[in-house]
């Protein structure tokens, strides 16, 4: 895997993570949503693992979009209720499925916007709109992945009180 492709993962991951911890400050969510946030962060990427079947696959109106971001945050439903309902998890964490699903669904529309930022952009507001949304950048742009790592990680220590101990 290229070192581009390592950045902007990681850029998805963290971006994802400044959502959850947005969210544990203003929907008085627990730590699970960092976790829940970068997990959804780099969610619409699922479709790398169909780039050997089809090359137009990786991000195609289907997963980098308005109405996948809906679609994640429909398909999180279950598996977050399903995580409330084990022991293991529940002795652990609180979860709040309807912030986790809030977060789920902004962790993933940020991971297409982000996309969009790009030069060769996505299909944002798909199904809503057949527009293709391009940026100037280049998805491995390491300035741009580096500014938008650093300004994820200050929110993430900046919203979970992290950046006060």
């Amino acid at each position: 895997m290229a070192w581009g492709a390592h950045t902007k993962r990681a850029t998805h991951l963290l971006t994802g993570m400044a959502i959850g911890a947005v969210a544990i400050r203003a929907l008085d969510g627990g730590f699970e949503l960092l976790m829940i946030g970068g997990a959804a962060g780099l969610a619409p990427d699922i479709d790398v693992l169909f780039a050997p079947l089809c090359r137009d696959a990786h991000r195609s109106a289907w997963s980098h979009s308005l109405g996948a971001s809906i679609l994640f945050s429909a398909a999180s439903l279950p598996v977050l209720h399903i995580a409330t309902m084990v022991p293991v998890i529940e002795s652990i964490v609180e979860i709040s499925v309807p912030t986790s699903v809030i977060v789920v669904f902004l962790s993933a529309f940020v991971h297409a916007a982000e996309d969009a930022m790009t030069r060769r952009g996505t299909k944002l507001l798909h199904p809503f709109s057949r527009r293709w949304y391009c940026g100037p950048f280049k998805y491995d742009d390491v300035v741009v992945n580096a500014a938008l790592c650093v300004l994820s990680l200050a929110i993430v220590l900046l919203f979970t009180g992290a950046a006060s101990r």
